[in-house]
């Protein structure tokens, strides 16, 4: 008899759900929601960024005051710039200001990793949020446009300076912030900004992969790989939405890896944005699949491009699943 398992709830309303068009919430108003989430069972409530702006500075310290039944608030932020130590990086000491007890921290390392030793500047962009995409798979267009028009606004002060790509880590994204120019055609104040940044997005394998003479000069050197068999999933949104196709197997080739037989390779892994959670039952068996397929070749990592991809395959399997981008970081040492 299997042991029921625990869910924990984690919401993010009060971060995600504030980058909505129109949306403004007060310190009070964040206060008040927080009390409903408290009350509808969440576990935990992503307060926001701490230190981002004054509201959510005073939503922490308010906060502090309220008594909930379950919930525990947490801040959200990122690791420290490259540029900084740690003990005076300002995001990290704002997240400690908060003195909440629990922290969500985000990073993306291994691409820097990779771009810097490849001699790539990036740069990010201040008040870049959510692409949209979740809102749009709901049918909840105002809102998706809200972030698309915000995403446009970060990204524009970059590409007036003469940015030569706008480089996306994972496919969902990359596929809806290919789609702005067409979604936001008919807006007079953003349809030319649309059409001009959508035509610099690119996923991060095609920048790599413009540079694989120079990757393959870095790996040259570097010791035989154990465990070096790999099976890709290419995620749909890689593959379909946005064409391309067999450039990140080309650059694990490159950089020693073995890649493993996948059958039915074109089919979908069962996340599909909000797909796994609208359509449980047939997610789980598209899932099933594509687990089985991957895992039949026996490999010793599966690699794939979409971070919605990597945790549906990462709950159906036991050999793990990551990014590919995080193979080609460790490879360069």
């Amino acid at each position: 008899m299997s042991t029921p398992k625990h869910i924990e709830i984690y919401d993010t309303t009060l971060r995600d759900g504030a980058q909505a068009e129109d949306v403004s919430f007060s310190a009070e108003d964040k206060v008040r929601v927080a009390q409903k989430l408290d009350g509808l069972g969440a576990h935990f409530i992503e307060g926001g960024w701490p230190g981002a702006n004054p509201r959510d500075i005073d939503f922490f310290r308010m906060i502090k005051t309220v008594p909930l039944k379950q919930a525990k608030v947490v801040a959200f932020g990122s690791t420290r710039r490259a540029t900084n130590a740690v003990h005076h990086d300002p995001v990290l000491k704002s997240l400690l200001d908060a003195h909440t007890r629990y922290v969500t921290l985000f990073g993306k390392s291994w691409t820097l990793h990779v771009t810097d030793a490849l001699g790539i500047s990036l740069i990010r962009p201040e008040g870049a949020g959510c692409c949209g995409a979740l809102a749009h798979h709901l049918s909840d267009h105002d809102a998706s446009m809200g972030q698309a028009r915000t995403m446009i606004d970060a990204w524009w002060p970059s590409i007036e300076a003469g940015a030569e790509a706008i480089v996306i880590t994972a496919s969902g994204c990359g596929a809806m912030f290919k789609d702005y120019g067409f979604l936001l055609r008919n807006d007079r104040a953003y349809a030319e900004k649309a059409a001009r940044a959508c035509a610099l997005v690119r996923d991060v394998s095609e920048i790599v992969a413009a540079e694989s003479g120079k990757l393959a000069g870095l790996i040259a050197n570097r010791p035989r790989l154990e465990k070096a068999r790999v099976a890709f999933q290419s995620p749909c949104t890689l593959q379909h939405g946005m064409k391309i196709r067999g450039v990140v197997e080309q650059i694990l080739l490159g950089a020693g890896f073995d890649l493993t037989m996948v059958a039915n390779g074109h089919l979908c892994c069962g996340s599909a944005g909000t797909y796994s959670i609208l359509q449980p039952v047939l997610s789980k068996r598209l899932l099933a699949n594509k687990v089985g397929a991957l895992e039949a070749d026996r490999p010793d990592v599966i690699a794939t491009a979409n971070i919605g991809c990597l945790l549906h395959v990462r709950s159906g399997t036991r050999i793990p699943v990551r990014h590919w981008i995080e193979l080609v970081a460790e490879r360069l040492g």
